[in-house]
């Protein structure tokens, strides 16, 4: 890797703060709060969030070398709202290069997760059930994550209004996710079974340049019940209809019957089973079609994906390979949440959390970017691969952004230091037990 690339993306990212800080007026509650000459300047302010890692805020300030308590602290990152931090990392990702493709398709990712956050009773976050009266908090995340290129391209927090109970309608998070991207290339989303629906198929296939790769259940859509069970095949021409007309011509053609609520604003029976689909203006019966692939595992259990990739460009092993590519979103959610900090917040507030969240986002990619340009040099004769360290060289990454004396010659070194072994075919079972909030006293002390 050359090291001034690594020095090219810090200059990126700084020039995406000092852009979006001279813009203040759109996301400070009043501009007068950043006239004066501070100790902390706003894009000190801003650049230290980046760089926040899971300690105690004292102790945080005292590594960054920054010279105020931590309540002052607290009091300036009140006058920025959270939204100059989603526009450092959109700005940031406009700057930065992502070429990598796949047969000249980009190839993405979307997929959902839950972030435990303090109890905060006053929070739009906050829930309670019967078995936890005290209740809790959470806010939830749809990632679209870049495979080939290991970035997050967008995201969904709150559904935009900091109010996770509507970001946790996943289904609808797609749907904002991929209506306000321009797909200019040939790009294939993948999509596990939390995105099976006749209204994700409908929306997926509707944007020109924008193919997927659908996990689904087999008993679970129709069309896909009514395919033989227990043998592979490949169905490029699947074809079925859906309609909210109850007639004796849906009964008799067969088309599938999909109940979206009263159209007159009648109160529907408590028994009526609401489905989504988004019916076009003035249109009650929807054609659709899709390619149906069904394989079969080394469990000897048969999968089935739904594409409207070409069969002569992808076949059913090239679209089971592909499909395997999903697993990356998985374990770099973990990286986001672990190793830049995320799960060890510093507020209660939902203003304040989401500013951390997309700054651990940015900060992720600007690691990533940086990672991914590294060859680790393999010894004849080990047992293993060996592949970077993420945990560490994200706290390298962030060491070398808050510097501008550390070198990127240096970072380079330093990264290829740690590193670990890629062990093939480990299939240890996933720990799905409800993680909880690093509470602010349990942290590492100042």
């Amino acid at each position: 890797m050359n090291q001034n690339h690594a020095e090219e993306l810090r200059d990126k990212l700084n020039q995406a703060i000092t852009k979006t800080v001279n813009s203040r007026g759109d996301f400070a509650d009043d501009i007068r709060h950043f006239t004066r000459n501070r100790k902390l300047p706003l894009e000190e302010l801003v650049k230290f969030m980046l760089t926040m890692t899971g300690g105690t805020l004292a102790r945080e300030l005292y590594d960054a070398d920054i010279d105020i308590a931590p309540s002052s602290f607290v009091e300036q990152r009140k006058r920025i709202g959270y939204l100059a931090f989603r526009k450092i990392f959109e700005r940031f990702n406009d700057l930065c290069d992502d070429p990598a493709t796949l047969n000249g398709y980009k190839v993405w990712a979307v997929d959902g997760s839950t972030v435990p956050l303090p109890r905060n009773e006053s929070s739009k976050n906050h829930y309670k059930s019967d078995s936890n009266p005290k209740g809790w908090n959470n806010t939830h995340a749809n990632l679209m994550y870049s495979i080939l290129d290991h970035v997050f391209v967008d995201v969904n927090i709150g559904d935009g209004e900091i109010d996770s109970r509507k970001a946790h309608d996943e289904q609808g998070a797609l749907y904002s996710l991929i209506y306000r991207r321009k797909f200019q290339d040939r790009t294939i989303v993948l999509l596990d079974r939390g995105y099976e629906s006749y209204s994700s198929i409908f929306h997926l296939s509707r944007i020109s340049n924008l193919f997927y790769v659908l996990r689904v259940k087999n008993d679970g859509l129709r069309p896909v019940r009514e395919l033989p069970l227990e043998e592979e095949l490949d169905c490029d021409d699947l074809r079925w209809t859906v309609t909210r007309r109850q007639t004796n011509e849906a009964k008799l053609k067969n088309w599938i019957y999909l109940s979206t609520g009263s159209i007159k604003g009648k109160t529907n029976s408590p028994n009526t089973r609401i489905t989504r689909f988004d019916f076009p203006p003035n249109q009650d019966t929807v054609p659709m079609q899709c390619r149906a692939v069904r394989f079969m595992l080394t469990s000897g259990q048969y999968e089935t994906l739904l594409t409207n990739l070409p069969r002569e460009e992808f076949s059913i092993s090239d679209l089971k390979a592909l499909y395997a590519l999903r697993w990356k979103i998985e374990t770099n959610v973990r990286f986001w949440k672990y190793a830049t900090g995320a799960l060890a917040l510093h507020s209660r507030t939902d203003e304040l959390i989401m500013q951390e969240l997309y700054a651990h986002l940015t900060m992720f990619n600007f690691c990533q970017r940086i990672c991914r340009e590294i060859e680790i040099p393999q010894k004849p004769g080990n047992k293993y691969e060996y592949k970077i360290d993420m945990t560490m060289a994200i706290y390298l990454c962030k060491k070398f952004f808050r510097d501008p004396n550390f070198s990127g010659e240096k970072l380079i070194q330093d990264i290829k230091r740690y590193t670990q072994p890629v062990r093939p075919n480990r299939a240890d079972d996933r720990n799905l037990k409800v993680k909880s909030f690093s509470g602010f006293p349990y942290r590492i002390p100042s």
